[in-house]
């Protein structure tokens, strides 16, 4: 079954803009991070996440931020960068300095080395590369603009 992602203004920033996705008119799918973790036995680690988001819509969305997860070319990144002892990790699409797309994510365990060793983890952050494929498609084909930190055409991805 093809999915309707329609991508979503969650919080305007000074420096940046954060965005999320729906799918098929759900839930976006940071409200639904947020909802699972907010009040969890990982709402220190949420706070953690939390805290770097409002630091990216201060400053914008600057690489030392986020943890690298993707493959060459696509946007993916998870937050909150590494050290600072955080077992839920969030998924994100760094657009660039200015937009970011927030994801789902969950819990990576201490034992689990790499999200694809997580079914949870690898669902979400597979799903996210192929958003982002079809993302960078429309911008490039200019189905998709951006001025400064807004999305001012978006085209329909379905995936």
């Amino acid at each position: 079954m093809r999915k309707k992602i329609s991508i979503e203004l969650f919080e305007e920033g000074v420096k940046a803009n954060v965005y999320s996705y729906r799918i098929n008119n759900g839930d976006l799918e940071y409200e639904k991070f947020i909802d699972a973790f907010i009040d969890s036995d990982y709402s220190k680690d949420y706070d953690i996440i939390d805290d770097v988001v409002d630091k990216i819509l201060l400053n914008g969305a600057q690489e030392r931020y986020f943890r690298p997860e993707g493959k060459m070319l696509d946007y993916l990144f998870a937050i909150p960068q590494r050290g600072l002892g955080c077992e839920l990790r969030v998924f994100c699409l760094r657009i660039n300095e200015n937009i970011l797309i927030l994801g789902n994510g969950g819990i990576k365990p201490k034992g689990v080395n790499k999200y694809q060793d997580d079914p949870t983890l690898n669902q979400i952050a597979e799903e996210m590369q192929i958003i982002s494929h079809k993302l960078l498609e429309s911008i490039n084909n200019y189905s998709t603009t951006i001025y400064q930190k807004e999305f001012i055409q978006i085209q329909k991805i379905f995936i």
